[in-house]
């Protein structure tokens, strides 16, 4: 298996090692739901963001996973953590 980029994010915080810790796959579109699920439960955060390439109008897919394997419906502190590698990465949508 070729090796995935994973970000470690602690959102709702500026100190290092504190606030809510978060993962984020920056790139997930070729992983499928049984190796999100695996990479989820690997890096054991409450919550893995599993961002998917731009479609045509420019948003991205989002998915979130937590270390039991559970797909989230919705993750606030995942969706931070994504938002905040997207905008390091200057890749962040402009309104």
């Amino acid at each position: 298996m070729p090796a995935i980029e994973v970000v470690l994010v602690d959102a709702f915080t500026a100190m290092p090692f504190t606030g809510n810790p978060a993962a984020v796959v920056p790139d997930a579109t070729p992983l499928d739901e049984r190796v999100m699920r695996a990479v989820a439960a690997e890096l054991g955060r409450p919550a893995t963001a599993f961002l998917r390439a731009a479609g045509a109008g420019g948003e991205r897919r989002v998915r979130w996973f937590s270390p039991t394997g559970t797909e989230l419906t919705l993750c606030g502190h995942g969706t931070v953590a994504a938002a905040h590698v997207l905008a390091a990465r200057g890749e962040a949508p402009r309104g």
